[in-house]
C-alpha cells in the first residue's frame, strides 16, 4: 500500500499508478488502518473508473477523443479558447470520423481553412473584419497537438 504523511500535514495520503495514470489525495484521516482502507476504496474507484474509459481505439471518434479530452483535462483550462477552438476543429475534422484515420494533410488543410477566414472573433465576442493572426493558427495547432499527444501516449490509442 502506498500511504504516508507529508510533510507538516496531520492526515496521510494515498499515491498509485494505474495504466499510466497517477491517482494521489489526501484521506483526511490521522489514523493509519482508517487511511490503508481509505486508499483501497479509491484504488478499486480508480480501477472502475479505467476500466470505463477503454473502449475500442480504432473506433473512437473525433468527436469521442475531443470530448474525453475536455472532461479530463481541459475543463481545468484557464484559456477559454480552447473550448472554441475544439468544436471548430471537430466541426472541420468531422465528430463522426475515427481518430485515427486523421492525417498530417487534414491538419494542415483544417489550419490552411482557418487561416483564410475573413472573420475573427474578440474576447467580447464580437467579430472583427480580418484574417487571423499567425498566434492565433498556432494556438489552435496547440490545442490539437495536446490533444493528439494524449489520446496517443496517455490513452493509448493508434494514431
Amino acid at each position: 500500500m502506498s500511504v504516508f504523511r507529508r510533510k507538516g500535514s496531520p492526515f496521510y495520503w494515498y499515491e498509485f499508478q494505474i495504466s499510466k495514470r497517477t491517482f494521489r489525495g489526501s484521506t483526511e484521516t490521522g489514523n493509519e488502518r482508517e487511511a490503508q482502507a481509505i486508499e483501497r476504496e479509491r484504488r478499486r474507484e480508480a480501477e472502475e473508473l479505467i476500466a470505463l474509459e477503454r473502449v475500442d481505439p480504432a473506433r473512437s471518434t473525433v468527436t469521442d477523443v475531443f470530448g474525453r479530452y475536455w472532461q479530463a483535462y481541459g475543463y481545468k483550462l484557464k484559456d477559454t479558447a480552447v473550448k472554441a477552438h475544439m468544436i471548430e476543429m471537430e466541426a472541420f475534422l468531422g465528430g463522426d470520423r475515427p481518430f485515427c484515420d486523421i492525417t498530417t494533410a487534414d491538419v494542415a488543410a483544417m489550419l490552411e481553412a482557418y487561416g483564410a477566414t475573413d472573420g475573427r472573433k474578440n474576447r467580447g465576442g464580437s467579430i472583427r473584419p480580418g484574417r487571423p493572426s499567425d498566434t492565433t493558427i498556432n494556438q489552435r495547432l496547440a490545442v490539437f497537438r495536446r490533444v493528439y499527444n494524449v489520446a496517443s501516449d496517455v490513452w493509448d490509442m493508434p494514431t
